[in-house]
């Protein structure tokens, strides 16, 4: 285990036209308890004032030491996430978007929880810039790497090791092109097993239709819970929605054949995606079986062993098409 002296931390931002909000969030990384070794912020080629402020408080923050890059020409997020994180000298990154706002104990105890595994990740709560109610569910969610398979967590969450980086496959291959970093970095440390959860709000995310994460959920949260919702729309995107979710499948299972953990884990999840691609009718009550079996890892939180948790494990193999209902290819 790495000792607590020895737990430095490297602070990686990516900015792209984020003047409006910037400051609140540098100053949030200011006010953190626990030094920071560094603060890696790159920028993609900002037509704002975005680089003006961050000039300025490395004028002004001499004991924090902020290493500012810009980017010649632009990257996109994932690809200077992953650039930027690759700079990094610390034992841990704590990612950090340009627009949200730290808890001051953010870091401190995500490097307090982390011990000796991959991924730390905390809560965080959504605000509007506009005043809209935003949902928040506080229940503890499933890290399993079965879970991972269909949904992800958000970058700004986490605090990870710097070993995880070395985890991932250095080849090419679609799903490192084609998802977002921060899905990559859970799947990989979900297939080691290895994601602590802090019970804990330790960031506000802000919400407001010009960030890079946002997508249009007007009155998602409370249809999203509604079983009878999430059926229909499962039946009225059938062929779409399995074909975006399959495509997944095949690209992930091939990104975790090349993760090679020894985990069991990992072969679970291989197995489930089969199961899932598969035509053979036997192999879809195989897939029924195992999402009964494995219900309490599957959805986003650990259900009681009610009659609506059966009921949702004997439907999963076609309501999990759900989890895909944001993706680029069905917004059109």
């Amino acid at each position: 285990m790495i000792q607590e002296s020895n737990k430095t931390v490297s602070v990686v931002m990516c900015t792209y036209n984020g003047a409006q909000y910037l400051r609140e969030q540098l100053d949030s990384l200011m006010g953190q308890t626990y030094p920071l070794h560094e603060i890696i912020i790159q920028d993609d080629g900002s037509t704002d004032e975005t680089v003006d402020i961050i000039k300025s408080y490395c004028d002004v923050t001499p004991d924090v030491h902020i290493r500012l890059y810009v980017n010649k020409v632009r990257m996109g997020s994932t690809p200077n996430f992953y650039n930027a994180m690759r700079k990094a000298t610390g034992n841990f990154i704590a990612i950090c978007d340009q627009d949200d706002i730290w808890e001051p104990c953010k870091v401190e105890h995500q490097v307090q929880a982390i011990g000796d595994k991959l991924l730390c990740v905390a809560h965080t709560k959504p605000f509007s810039v506009t005043g809209e109610a935003m949902h928040f569910d506080g229940r503890v969610p499933n890290c399993n790497l079965l879970r991972m398979c269909v949904t992800s967590m958000e970058g700004h969450r986490m605090l990870i090791s710097r070993k995880l980086l070395d985890l991932m496959p250095q080849h090419s291959c679609n799903y490192l092109r084609e998802r977002n970093y921060d899905g990559v970095l859970a799947v990989t440390a979900a297939a080691f097993d290895s994601i602590v959860y802090v019970d804990e709000v330790l960031s506000h995310w802000r919400r407001y239709p010009q960030a890079t994460s946002y997508v249009a959920r007007k009155n998602d949260a409370a249809s999203a819970n509604s079983a009878l919702y999430r059926l229909k729309w499962c039946l009225m995107n059938y062929g779409r929605a399995g074909e975006v979710m399959n495509n997944h499948y095949r690209d992930l299972t091939e990104y975790l054949q090349a993760v090679n953990s020894p985990h069991p884990i990992s072969d679970e999840a291989i197995r489930y995606m089969a199961l899932q691609l598969s035509h053979n009718p036997l192999d879809k009550i195989r897939l029924v079986n195992f999402c009964v079996k494995n219900r309490r890892r599957l959805f986003y939180a650990a259900d009681d062993d009610s009659w609506k948790s059966l009921a949702s494990a004997l439907t999963f193999p076609l309501t999990n098409r759900f989890a895909f209902r944001y993706r680029p290819e069905l917004q059109q």
